[in-house]
């Protein structure tokens, strides 16, 4: 009889911790989960406000066919950004 309660009392020890840690991981994965929202969000809104800053996305705006094409125009006439250093760099061959 003694040992039947001591082991009822050790199950019920063992119920308790295996909730506890299904508790920790619930919290775990939850704040995972906020904070992947969260960093998914800033990225989206970062992108999408660098995409309407684009001189591109200017003369979309324009409504007039004429106008439009004057300023896609002008954006093809302006000369290139420089890449960083070293982007368009010859390929280093080995000799064999």
């Amino acid at each position: 009889m003694f040992t039947m309660a001591m082991g009822l009392k050790g199950q019920a020890k063992l119920e308790t911790m295996g909730s506890q840690k299904a508790a920790r991981l619930a919290a775990v994965l939850g704040s995972l989960i906020l904070t992947s929202v969260a960093v998914n969000s800033a990225i989206t809104l970062a992108d999408r406000n660098l995409a309407q800053s684009t001189p591109k996305a200017d003369c979309s705006a324009i409504a007039e066919n004429t106008g439009r094409l004057a300023c896609y125009d002008k954006l093809a006439d302006q000369p290139a950004l420089h890449p960083f250093r070293d982007a368009n760099a010859p390929a280093l061959h080995s000799a064999l």
